[in-house]
């Protein structure tokens, strides 16, 4: 037999609780594939109120177009630049940023104020007597040739090799609010005119495609030149490849008006429904939505934007800026070759592998894939419910026939009542101090292992572990030493 190895000074400690007391949980079926981590930023962390658009520049910085100023955010705190302290702002309310990454700049579109360029350091501003039809901007995108589209109350303008351009509609004026606009990776762009939609192709003619939809409200090119519109009171469009889907309430769209669409780098399409959530399309016209159930704040999200680190963040009028740091999750279950639905316990070892303790035995997955250990003959024997490292890439499993010691797979000692231990039915786990394994029971004291000696000790002098989950980890190290816990002092038995 290998020689049994336990950690640091080579003590094991164990409370034993009743099964009666663990009751299993299920592993959950969801088709929803991603955790957030929100993080809310407002007034009071110095963002100014009314945020309206979001942007992210090549050297890291986060901006936010504001009612008071544009916003920097550096991950800590915020600078406010406005027209009261930064030469070249003509207006604090700001509605719409763009990020040229190439050019290392950041455009700026203002409520009246015209459009204003940020680069170097320096701001400056172009207005109706540089060229723009509207000093109203609303909408800023970025077309095949890094030109910039410029969406006014106005009409249409393209900034270009130092000069703006207005753009006319073939036969008619252009002179109304453009916007949104949308660039679409085969080199054309979208917008909206009044409640029409229209494209620009690679030259610049603007054509009124047959692809329509009434009451649009915002328009979405996709990675696949797919087209997306949000409307304001019967759902979302996608036009693909000359087919159109409509995605409504039928398809459990939640309730309109959409205000957002959002392609993220995984090529996920976000759609943010007015006071519903941030919902997701899937196949068959379906949603999945994910509200303040998913750890998504309540709030009407006017803007999303995705950071270099996958972050999204979303302009949110209830609160300023919700930062959501996305945990993408998978669901193993039977289906998928978890050896039962019924988890007991889960470990991740050093190496990131995954355990999995389930009344029909042990489940091992690493790198993708999924490995079914029988670790006894019998149904008590292979019901894993505490899983814990045992030290050299071992592990302790509590079952209902005892601990047992896993090594390279396989089972080299098993402690029971044959052994001194109050009971066969190990359920807890949780590491203590260096070297020190826990677990146990309610009615029957606990039992320290070690050098492979038992001694029991009286629970009253270790109520600290007895079930108090604040005693966990660090406290729980506190605990021990106040007890004077270690194997040189239960073997001058100090604490029994």
């Amino acid at each position: 037999m290998p020689k049994l190895k336990i950690a640091g000074r080579a003590c094991l400690a164990l409370l034993f609780f009743s099964l009666l007391y663990a009751p299993a949980a299920k592993a959950e079926d969801s088709s929803k594939d991603v955790q957030f981590i929100p993080r809310i930023l407002t007034v009071n962390d110095g963002l100014p109120p009314g945020v309206e658009s979001i942007a992210q520049t090549q050297d890291g910085y986060m901006w936010f177009a504001t009612q008071d100023g544009v916003a920097r955010f550096d991950g800590a705190q915020f600078r406010i630049f406005d027209k009261n302290n930064t030469p070249g702002i003509n207006q604090n309310y700001i509605t719409v940023l763009l990020a040229d990454q190439a050019r290392g700049t950041l455009w700026i579109g203002t409520y009246g104020g015209g459009l204003t360029r940020y680069q170097s350091g320096s701001f400056k501003s172009y207005t109706t007597s540089d060229g723009l039809p509207g000093n109203f901007i609303f909408e800023l995108a970025q077309g095949p040739a890094q030109e910039l589209l410029i969406g006014t109350d106005k009409g249409l303008a393209i900034f270009k090799n130092e000069k703006i351009e207005q753009v006319q509609l073939p036969g008619e004026a252009l002179n109304k609010r453009v916007a949104p606009i949308t660039a679409s990776p085969d080199g054309s762009a979208w917008f909206l005119y009044e409640g029409a939609i229209y494209r620009m192709d690679k030259v610049g003619k603007i054509s009124k495609p047959e692809f329509q939809v009434s009451d649009a409200n915002t328009i979405y090119a996709d990675q696949e030149a797919n087209i997306w519109v949000g409307t304001r009171t019967h759902g979302l469009y996608e036009s693909s490849g000359g087919k159109t889907t409509h995605y409504s309430n039928a398809s459990s769209l939640a309730q309109p008006p959409i205000r957002a669409i959002y392609q993220d780098h995984k090529g996920k399409i976000w759609v943010e429904i007015y006071k519903a959530g941030l919902c997701q399309p899937r196949p068959g016209g379906t949603f999945d939505c994910y509200t303040s159930k998913d750890s998504l704040p309540e709030s009407n999200v006017t803007a999303i934007y995705e950071d270099h680190e996958g972050n999204l963040w979303l302009a949110a009028e209830e609160y300023g800026v919700i930062r959501l740091r996305m945990n993408s999750f998978f669901t193993h279950d039977e289906r998928r070759g978890l050896s039962n639905n019924n988890v007991l316990s889960i470990h991740e070892s050093n190496d990131g592998t995954l355990w999995v303790g389930s009344r029909p035995g042990l489940t091992r997955i690493q790198d993708g894939r999924i490995t079914t250990i029988k670790i006894a003959s019998t149904v008590p024997g292979n019901t894993v419910s505490a899983i814990e490292e045992a030290g050299n890439g071992d592990l302790w499993l509590g079952t209902q026939e005892g601990l047992k010691l896993l090594h390279d797979g396989k089972v080299i000692r098993t402690f029971t009542t044959q052994d001194g231990w109050a009971s066969n039915s190990v359920t807890r786990a949780f590491p203590g101090p260096p070297g020190q394994f826990m677990d146990g029971q309610r009615d029957r004291g606990i039992d320290a292992l070690c050098s492979r000696k038992i001694y029991p000790i009286d629970p009253k002098r270790w109520a600290a572990f007895y079930v108090d989950t604040q005693c966990h980890g660090g406290p729980r190290r506190q605990c021990m030493v106040q007890h004077g816990a270690g194997c040189d002092a239960l073997q001058r038995r100090r604490i029994q």
